[in-house]
């Protein structure tokens, strides 16, 4: 058994005494690491046992480059300040939790996992964990060793170095061969003395102009191409095989040579370069490259692919797409910069000639309305258009406009001239059309557009009568017919899809056929034109809400007879609004003074008038009773009798004089 003075000693190591049997107990350790412990204890590079109490003695074992896999048993070695284990096949390091009087850990290129034991040991100041595979999840709580001094961290798939911030007593930092691409937490590490960023992604150094001790730092193999944040730390650099991609450049535009050496001065570049401007400029498209020497410190390679220019003539057109790039108005536009817009709105910027647009081939929403465009032929080659908006333009021909398939929605409202529809019938998959103020007076080709949700047709020249070829579209959810010339709506009642009518501004007195769909009506200010009318002679009411029901008028209304009245010669007329409001108009009519003429020689005068009025029609007869007769004036004798038909407003009146 060991001596309990002993057992008292090695419980100051941490070391419980329970885990000694008898004295003299043997240390079980793996076969690689025996003969390197052995070696320390002047063994030799035996395989003779170790006791706890030799183990307790030893404060260094270097075993690097050997064949270790396993650390059990190094828990008895209390005392160890220096293990080399670099270059085995070690994964588990949990048997170093207790060594607390670790100063150096030398661990690279085994198959370590997870390093979390080793971030629990207080005095170390020297770690190298390179070469351990990803160790990126392992570096959150790294910071809490703050009294490292060297730490090696290479080839460990480390992008964030975030967690290194707190490292301030660091003079040696190894982080090559990672993803590292932003140095900026590096900046608080003040005492670095050597720095080790070779073969990374990184492109920005400025925040390593912080390091002022600095002596050596290794940058090769990164994407750096100015130097200028060093000009005042006298190192040792190390900055070859730069890598940089430019991107997309543009043939035969100059570039600016970003390549900047150390003193800030601008390095010559090997190709296609112009000292006097200090630029590069692409000669042909397709991949390239050009390198540069700056001593044997400093060099690397810019590559890019150059692509043709478009070219896009409308100064207007030009200055949107480069608005939408965030460029000058008029700078030099590339293909996939072309190709790479989506959505475009150049309304109201003067825009006449759509040459070059079709470079725009990703071109999904175009907004081009309030411009002076009068052809629309280059729009055809954009294949996959769904939004096309021209409204207040001058195009008459829109042939090229069918053959873009893929729209779905099209506002061409407020054109020059009439629109020929039949151009636009390829467009089956059309959902919105839009056709406003463009003296339309036939939709029949209208027709095959099955799919419309929504047409616009505001501000045209439609009659009732081109309504019926618009019945077929029952999918539409919304349509506009405001502004037209239409008097009935009894087409419309096959739309039962319907939710939104606007039906302003047209001659329509009797809604009623609207009654089913249950649409959102607006049917405000109707005009209808009556023609002639007769004084004092009782008009019927044509006006009829969706319900049925007559809406009383606002003067010259009788509402027991639901009619009204002219009382007066000349122009007359009177209004209407029903409770909603969404049905309003006035009645016009003209009340000509009446002329008497000599019928003959039986001593009877006859005076027959006969007047055909030139108004709208405002109803079906056989809808409402429109006819008054049985007119009787007693004075002077005369007994009149009137007829009135609002189905052409036929006034027929004879009177009968008698002396």
């Amino acid at each position: 058994m060991i001596a309990a003075g002993a057992v008292v000693g090695l419980t100051l190591f941490g070391i419980a005494p329970a885990a000694y049997a008898a004295d003299g107990d043997e240390v079980a350790l793996d076969a690689a690491l025996l003969a390197c412990v052995n070696e320390f204890l002047g063994n030799g590079p035996t395989s003779d046992p170790v006791t706890e109490l030799e183990a307790s003695t030893v404060t260094v074992i270097a075993c690097g480059q050997s064949t270790v896999s396993s650390l059990t048993g190094l828990e008895y070695f209390t005392n160890l300040e220096v293990l080399d284990l670099n270059q085995n096949s070690v994964s588990d390091v949990s048997a170093l939790t207790n060594l607390t009087n670790l100063t150096d850990l030398y661990l690279a290129y085994n198959t370590i996992g997870d390093i979390t034991p080793v971030l629990d040991l207080p005095a170390l100041e020297r770690l190298s964990l390179s070469g351990n595979g990803d160790l990126s999840s392992n570096l959150v709580d790294i910071g809490e060793l703050t009294t490292l001094t060297h730490l090696r961290l290479g080839a460990s798939s480390i992008s964030n170095v975030a967690s290194l911030a707190n490292l301030t007593s660091l003079e040696q930092l190894d982080l090559r061969s990672n993803s590292v691409s932003n140095v900026t937490p590096l900046a608080s590490l003040t005492m670095l003395d050597d720095l080790n960023l070779t073969h990374n992604s990184i492109s920005d150094i400025s925040a390593l102009a912080s390091l002022t001790v600095l002596s050596t730092l290794g940058l090769s193999r990164n994407q750096i191409v100015d130097l200028s944040p060093l000009e005042t730390m006298p190192i040792a650099l190390t900055a070859t095989d730069q890598e940089v991609d430019l991107g997309v450049l543009t043939v035969g535009v100059a570039q600016p040579n970003p390549v900047r050496n150390a003193a800030g001065v601008p390095v010559v570049l090997d190709d296609f370069y112009d000292a006097v401007s200090n630029t590069f400029t692409p000669t042909m498209a397709g991949l390239g490259s050009t390198e540069w020497h700056n001593g044997p410190s400093f060099d690397g390679t810019l590559s890019f692919n150059s692509e043709a220019q478009v070219v896009l003539p409308d100064d207007g057109l030009r200055g949107c797409v480069n608005e939408d790039l965030s460029q000058g108005a008029d700078d030099a536009i590339s293909v996939s910069q072309a190709a790479s817009i989506t959505d475009l709105d150049c309304s109201s910027l003067g825009v006449v000639d759509l040459s070059g647009i079709e470079a725009l081939t990703s071109l999904e929403g175009l907004m081009l309305d309030d411009n002076d465009i009068t052809d629309v032929t280059a729009l055809s080659g954009l294949p996959a258009l769904r939004f096309l908006s021209l409204g207040n333009n001058a195009i008459t021909d829109v042939e090229p406009l069918g053959t873009i398939t893929t729209l779905q929605a099209l506002l061409l409202s407020s054109n020059d001239g009439t629109i020929d529809l039949s151009k636009l019938t390829p467009l089956t998959g059309l959902l919105n059309l839009e056709l406003a103020s463009n003296g339309i007076s036939d939709v029949s080709e209208l027709a095959v557009l099955e799919d419309l949700i929504y047409l616009v047709l505001l501000d045209n020249d439609l009659t009732s009568a081109d309504l019926a070829d618009l019945a077929g579209l029952t999918a539409l959810v919304g349509l506009d017919l405001g502004k037209n010339n239409l008097t009935k709506v009894n087409a419309l009642a096959s739309l039962t899809q319907l939710e939104f009518l606007y039906l302003d501004n047209n001659a329509i007195v009797d809604v009623r056929p609207l009654s089913a769909i249950g649409v959102a009506l607006s049917a405000q200010g109707q005009v209808v034109e009556l023609g002639d009318l007769a004084i004092d002679v009782d008009v019927a009411n044509p006006v009829i809400q969706l319900n049925g029901d007559a809406i009383p008028l606002d003067s010259l209304y009788d509402s027991a007879t639901n009619t009204f009245t002219p009382i007066a010669y000349g122009a007359g007329s009177t209004t209407w609004s029903n409770s909603d409001h969404n049905f309003t108009g006035t009645l016009n009519f003209t009340v000509p003074e009446e002329t008497l003429t000599d019928g003959g020689d039986d001593g009877t005068d006859t005076d027959t008038d006969t007047d055909t009025g030139t108004g709208t029609n405002v109803g079906d007869p056989s809808d409402s009773t429109l006819a008054q007769t049985g007119f009787d004036a007693t004075s002077g004798g005369i007994a009149a009798a009137g007829l009135l038909l609002a189905g052409g407003m036929m006034i027929t009146r004879t009177r009968r004089l008698t002396q």
